[in-house]
């Protein structure tokens, strides 16, 4: 499929090519096309795109109880070691000596 336009219109009108239209209806999904020059719509489309990865392909912690969450936390998220982290942290920060 070259391209999935084969005609603009006025507005958000659009003559879709047939093989694009076809796939549309095979995955369900109706195509809304952007009004040319207008860049602040794709960002809206791109936003909800991150909304979706971040709502359905993140895995969700589950624990029986807080007990339990909290026991497993240390074992996951503090796998580096605290003083290269304080470390880390300090090297991004300069000391300043007073002035007179």
């Amino acid at each position: 499929m070259k391209t999935a336009v084969d005609a603009v219109f006025v507005g958000r009108e659009r003559a879709y090519n047939r093989r694009f239209l076809q796939m549309c209806a095979h995955y369900l999904v109706e195509p809304v096309a952007c009004t040319p020059a207008a860049g602040w719509e794709k960002g809206q489309v791109e936003n909800q795109v991150g909304l979706v990865r971040e709502r359905f392909f993140v895995p969700r912690l589950r624990s029986a109880s807080y007990d339990e969450m909290n026991a497993w936390l240390p074992s996951t998220v503090w796998r580096a070691d605290p003083d290269a982290i304080i470390a880390a942290r300090n090297r991004g920060f300069q000391t300043l000596e007073p002035t007179n």
